[in-house]
């Protein structure tokens, strides 16, 4: 199984199990999913993976994010709004990533 795939299934099989979603505080699904994509990049051990390897997995946590978490309702946040939230709340995640896999 390509790396991407496998990262694809270790973050869905880590976010099915989370519960109360709908009812995290503002600061908490930050925290949550920082949490969680730094437990992959552990788990891949991506400091010893080549460069276009970790850009895949890069590409795998933005896919996650884009298919798992931006079609979550974040009820604390006015739908009108919402959009904003999640593309401020990956490109603050995205800056740590690509820091960590060493991508930029």
């Amino acid at each position: 199984m390509p790396v991407n795939e496998e990262v694809l299934v270790a973050l869905n099989t880590a976010f099915a199990g989370q519960r109360g979603v709908k009812r995290w505080k503002p600061g908490q699904m930050m925290d949550y999913l920082r949490d969680l994509f730094m437990q992959v990049l552990e788990d891949f051990k991506v400091k010893d993976l080549p460069d276009e390897v970790r850009q895949q997995i890069f590409d795998a946590i933005k896919t996650f994010y884009d298919t798992s978490v931006r079609i979550i309702d974040i009820p604390w946040v006015p739908e009108i709004v919402e959009s904003v939230i999640e593309d401020w709340l990956w490109n603050a995640l995205a800056r740590e990533l690509r820091k960590l896999l060493e991508l930029e």
